[in-house]
């Protein structure tokens, strides 16, 4: 497990405005997520790099993805890639704002239904090969 960058409560100033903290939602290889919230209450995900492993590479991806999702909101962004809010820094790393999705993660509902019915599985894989063709138009994959 990844050591938690940030804490309940603390606050980032990004380029667009202010961030608190209200929990983190889970760590993963490259990074944590958290839920937290712009200072007028609108929810938001925050997502900084793993501390464990190679730090480097981890904040190496985070930097290349906040790049990424930038300059697919310059476009207009796509109804199925999180929408790119802001960026702040604390201390050396990169931190990402995001638009904050209510929702299962895909895993856990897979999981929770044993599985998914086929055209249930057809539509969830056409909504993620939309999303992956916005990269592929714009070269934005490596």
């Amino acid at each position: 497990m990844s050591l938690p960058l940030l804490k309940k409560g603390q606050s980032i100033t990004g380029f667009n405005g202010t961030y608190y903290i209200d929990e983190l939602i889970d760590c993963g290889g490259m990074g944590c997520v958290y839920e937290g919230r712009t200072s007028n209450g609108y929810k938001v995900a925050v997502k900084t790099p793993a501390l464990r492993g190679n730090i480097r590479v981890n904040v190496s991806k985070l930097e290349l993805e906040i790049q990424i999702l930038q300059e697919i909101q310059s476009k207009g962004g796509h109804k199925n890639i999180v929408r790119y809010i802001d960026q702040a820094k604390v201390g050396a790393y990169p931190i990402l704002i995001v638009e904050y999705i209510d929702g299962e993660r895909l895993d856990i509902l897979v999981r929770r239904k044993n599985g998914l019915d086929p055209s249930e599985a057809c539509g969830v894989m056409l909504e993620i090969m939309a999303a992956v063709e916005v990269f592929h138009h714009n070269k934005l994959h490596q």
